[in-house]
């Protein structure tokens, strides 16, 4: 008993060891956020960008501990455009990026709010007596002349980009300005500004991924009337060639039956680009499938295949680990596998011989059927097949019976007796044919033979 309880203590230490190497060997996720400082006026804007090493580029953005900020410390979009308050803040502003696919994992950077400059002009008193003269004149000229109004002239606007192309993480940015003529000034309205007018109503942003292309357009509007211009933005960053996603399935997701069996995995990778991806099958058992490739022409996707076979009953799963050009781990195949140990039929004898058998007599004989393995053995039919006339089956207790392991069963065949008696020696041969769920032999044949006496 203490020997028995020693080697179950060994073998828990053992299954605690492997589950610790196994936490200890996961690849770490780390987050890195550029810049680490900024100094801003107040409200301008700071375009952070942060990186996830270890899984997807996938973070919650902070400002002071405030998930997307707010109107005291500032806002943050989901893009890392942080746009400071209209007045300074309390206290110091903290930018925090977070992984999402684990909120352990963070990095920071602090920003710095400062009063926008105003420029005032120095007056001297040789210029505030200038001012006070021309004042003076300009009143008694109104007093004098008759007031007029400009004449409204209809508006004209143009596009032009000042900024951009420029990658932030996966987007490429640009930035369009409106110019406009007119009086009375025209407004200004686009049909898209990914920065929500954190350039001034006369700038928008637009934001592309890969593959994108998007129609900007503008228009400028007043009393006189109104005008529209158009620029076509089309994704002109050079992206370094990633892996953008990859998600992996299996074939069949359960399986109950004899074991070992074989599950079919699939994986559909998708890239931004034309290059080679090197990546390899990992399961859930510790198992590592050597490093394999693949090589794209052209952004879109590829399915790559593997099939693996398991022998013991429970809980599984295969995924897939991008190695490069970048570093991504699919989803988890989940499968599921009830090892059942098929039934296993014996049969003795496979051949009955009756002997030499008298004219006018008979013979009884009795086949043994016995189920040698673990599931339930069947025995669904048991026929002559040949040799109807010579031999009949009679006392079958196994047509229509489940052995278990172990249990046996007997079919009694029988020859004779003959209706017409042929010469001493004569033989006679015939066929009885059992069927049963066995996997392997589901058919049986035995040969039945005599002779007469």
């Amino acid at each position: 008993m203490v020997l028995l309880a020693l080697v179950v203590f060994l073998i828990l230490g053992l299954l605690a060891g492997l589950f610790v190497l196994r936490y200890l060997q996961r690849e770490p996720i780390e987050v890195s956020l550029s810049p680490t400082s900024a100094q801003v006026e107040t409200s301008g804007v700071v375009q952070f960008t942060a990186e996830v090493r270890g899984a997807e580029d996938e973070v919650i953005w902070y400002v002071n501990e405030v998930e997307g900020g707010d109107a005291t410390n500032g806002t943050i979009s989901s893009t890392g455009l942080y746009r400071a308050p209209s007045q300074v803040p309390p206290g110091p502003v903290t930018i925090q990026a977070v992984a999402r696919a684990d909120e352990t994992r963070s990095a920071q950077a602090q920003v710095t709010v400062v009063a926008a400059e105003v420029a005032e002009e120095e007056t001297t008193p040789e210029a505030a007596a200038t001012e006070e003269a021309i004042t003076e004149e300009a009143t008694t000229e109104e007093a004098t002349t008759e007031e007029t109004t400009p004449e409204a002239t209809s508006p004209t606007i143009s596009l032009t980009q000042i900024y951009g192309p420029e990658l932030v993480g996966d987007v490429c940015v640009y930035r369009v300005r409106a110019e406009v003529t007119g009086n009375p000034r025209p407004t200004i309205e686009f049909n898209r500004d990914d920065s929500d007018g954190a350039w001034g109503n006369d700038v928008a942003q637009i934001n592309l991924r890969a593959g994108e292309s998007f129609t900007l357009e503008a228009t400028a509007t007043n009393s006189a009337g109104s005008d529209r211009a158009r620029k076509e933005i089309n994704f002109l960053c050079e992206v370094p060639f990633a892996v953008t996603s990859v998600t992996a399935s299996v074939s069949p997701p359960s399986w109950t039956g004899p074991c070992p069996t074989g599950f079919d995995f699939s994986a559909v990778i998708t890239v931004n680009g034309p290059g080679t991806v090197t990546y390899r099958w990992e399961s859930s058992d510790g198992g590592i499938d050597p490093t394999r490739s693949i090589t794209f022409a052209r952004v879109g996707s590829q399915r790559v295949t593997a099939s693996f076979r398991w022998s013991t009953s429970g809980s599984y799963w295969q995924r897939v680990r991008v190695l490069t050009p970048n570093a991504i781990v699919s989803n988890r195949a989940n499968f599921t596998l009830t090892c059942e140990v098929p039934p296993d039929i014996d049969v003795r004898p496979l051949t009955v011989d009756f002997g030499d058998v008298a004219c006018g007599s008979s013979r009884r004989w009795g086949v043994i059927l016995q189920n040698v393995g673990t599931g339930s053995l069947n025995i669904s039919s048991a026929n002559i097949t040949s040799g109807v006339v010579y031999f009949s089956i009679e006392d079958d207790e196994c047509t229509g019976r489940n052995l278990a392991t172990g249990q046996e069963c007997i079919i009694g065949v029988r020859f004779g007796p003959l209706g017409v008696c042929g010469p001493p020696g004569s033989p006679y041969d015939g066929n009885l044919r059992i069927r049963s769920n066995d996997p392997h032999e589901g058919t049986v044949n035995i040969r039945l033979r005599a002779r007469q006496g």
